[in-house]
Parts: structure tokens; C-alpha cells; sequence
């Protein structure tokens, strides 16, 4: 007869043990708490991932510490993962970067370089060369091709340049990539599209569209770029609030020694077309987030079904103002 309570008594102390060893997550940067990279892909999913697998394992072989990759489609996921302490380090865009430092004190410690040392950026309107569109004016009523509500040069920018002009387009296609949106101007998907530009005039070619040159040669004379934005900095590589001071500084110290190496160059060529690292603050971004602020406001009340956090479950929710409706 005193088997049945040390039976029960031993069960409800290992169910015990189970459960507070379960909840043990250890130190972050150990094996089973690993440091979570997140990229949203702007070259294709596959080629992101494969290139932030590779700064993973430099990064554990850097700091001994262990790391992790997602790939998530959307900035809005980028947010909402560093709000819930399940991502630490970020490569954002300047609109996510500003709605996670607002809503969960997010921080910038470096902004990315592009080619030649670029390190701001611009919107671009474009379309094809015979589409008979030939000012922002003819946009009006047409469809437009853009990256994502978060995305800054693939909605933000474009869309506060055209409602500056007074124009209203009769329907906005979210295409995910820069990429893809490219490829709908170029089959007549869509009648303009929004993207990146590094260049300050309509005539340059250093844009989204260059890198499809290589499956669409003829892309520049197929299509042409009816307006460009002002500049606004680069994007951050950010730190989750979260994460101690000391793991931030390893990770930082051995990401901009990666980013000067040959082979660093080469993985952040990949990974998003970087082509260097420089540090800076959230005061860096004071700018973008002054210019913003009313758009902002705008985003996080405006959107169906409320503001930012109701926003969680709908990652591909309808365009918003200042092109929606």
C-alpha cells in the first residue's frame, strides 16, 4: 500500500522538474537560446536566406555565440517579432525601423552603404516607355505596383510624393520584392510601379531595375522613370531592447570587422546588396521619422480594424493612406 503515494509523489515531482526546466531558456547567444537574424528577402527569398545563413556562421565562429535566420516576407513582421522578444537582430527599413524604436524602443546600430558608398536612398515612379503615361498626372486612376505598406521606397515615399500632387490611382497590387515589382511594370501588370533609386535624377540607372537587367536585358529601354523622391538615410541594422548591452557589443564589434573583409562584402553583397556598414544612432534617423510622423500617425489609425497591434494577424492588408482609401 505505500507504493501508490511514492508513485504519485515521484510523478509530480518530475512533472515539476520537466516544467521549470522547460521554462529554463539560458543566457542569449547560448545553443538553446540562440541570437534570431531576421531579413525580409528583397533579392528573393532563397538567395536572402542562403547569404544570412553565412553571416550566421561567421558570427558564431566570431563571438562564440549561436545564431539563428528567418526570412519573413513582409516589414510588418520584422516589427511585431522584435516586440515579442523573438527576434534580436533586425535588417529593417527605415518606416519598420521608426514603428519598432516608437513602440518597443528598437535601436539602430549601424545604416547600410550601397554602391559607391551610397548611404541614403530615394523612391522612384516607373513605368514602360509605351504605356502613353508621361507625367504623375496620368497616373490618376491607373494601377500601381508596390513593394509593401512598409516598405519606404516601394509605397511611403512615392505614395506622399503623388498625394503632394494631388494624384489618385485607381488601385495599388502589392507585389512583396522590389523585384517583382519590376517584373509587373515590365509585363504590363501593372501600368506603374514604385521602388528604389540611388540616383537624384529621372535619367540614372542605378535602380531596382539593374538587377534584373541580367533576365530582362532590354529593361531600361522598356521602361523609363517618370519621378524620383527626396532622399532619406539608409536602412538600420537594428538591436532588439532586449538584448544586454555586452551580447550587442560582440555581435556589433564582429559584424563591422565582417563587413570590411572581402568575404563579408560578398555575403551582404547578397544578402541585400550592401556594400558596407557605418555606425549610427536613432538620432540619425530624426529626418525620415520628422518627415513621417503625420503618415505615421495615419498608418497606426487608419488601417481596417485599427491601429499597429491589431495589425499582427493581417501582414497582407489592403494598401492604406495616403493612397487608400
Amino acid at each position: 500500500m505505500v507504493v501508490r503515494p511514492l508513485t504519485l509523489n515521484l510523478w509530480f515531482t518530475l512533472l515539476v522538474a520537466a516544467l521549470l526546466f522547460s521554462g529554463c531558456k539560458g543566457e542569449l547567444g547560448e545553443k538553446n537560446n540562440p541570437l534570431r537574424i531576421f531579413v525580409v528577402p528583397s533579392q528573393g527569398a532563397d538567395r536572402s536566406e542562403a547569404a544570412a545563413k553565412k553571416l550566421a556562421a561567421h558570427l558564431e565562429a566570431a563571438t562564440d555565440l549561436k545564431f539563428t535566420v528567418s526570412v519573413p516576407q513582409n516589414y510588418i513582421d520584422l516589427v511585431v517579432a522584435v516586440g515579442n522578444e523573438e527576434a534580436d537582430l533586425l535588417f529593417m527599413n527605415d518606416m519598420s525601423y521608426l514603428l519598432a524604436n516608437d513602440k518597443y524602443g528598437a535601436s539602430a546600430a549601424f545604416a547600410v552603404e550601397r554602391a559607391d558608398g551610397d548611404d541614403s536612398y530615394r523612391g522612384m515612379i516607373f513605368t514602360r516607355t509605351d504605356s502613353g503615361i508621361n507625367s504623375l498626372e496620368d497616373l490618376e486612376g491607373k494601377t500601381i505596383g508596390i513593394v509593401d505598406v512598409y516598405s519606404a521606397s516601394g509605397y511611403i515615399l512615392p505614395a506622399m510624393l503623388l498625394r503632394e500632387k494631388g494624384v489618385s490611382p485607381g488601385k495599388l497590387e502589392r507585389a512583396g520584392e522590389h523585384d517583382l515589382v519590376v517584373k509587373e511594370v515590365y509585363s504590363k501588370g501593372v501600368d506603374a510601379g514604385f521602388s528604389y533609386t540611388h540616383d537624384d535624377d529621372t535619367m540614372g540607372q542605378d535602380d531596382a531595375r539593374a538587377r534584373m537587367k541580367d533576365v530582362m536585358p532590354d529593361v531600361f529601354e522598356v521602361t523609363k522613370v517618370l519621378a524620383v523622391t527626396t532622399a532619406v538615410p539608409s536602412e538600420p541594422v537594428v538591436f532588439g531592447a532586449h538584448v544586454p548591452s555586452a551580447v550587442r557589443e560582440k555581435v556589433s564589434e564582429a559584424l563591422a570587422d565582417y563587413a570590411s573583409s572581402e568575404e563579408g562584402r560578398t555575403v551582404l553583397m547578397e544578402l541585400n546588396e550592401i556594400t558596407g556598414l557605418h555606425p549610427v544612432t536613432d538620432r540619425d534617423y530624426d529626418p525620415v521619422r520628422k518627415a513621417l510622423l503625420g503618415l505615421g500617425e495615419e498608418i497606426d489609425t487608419k488601417v481596417e480594424g485599427g491601429g499597429l497591434l491589431e495589425l499582427r494577424q493581417k501582414v497582407r492588408a489592403a494598401p492604406i493612406p495616403p493612397l487608400g482609401d
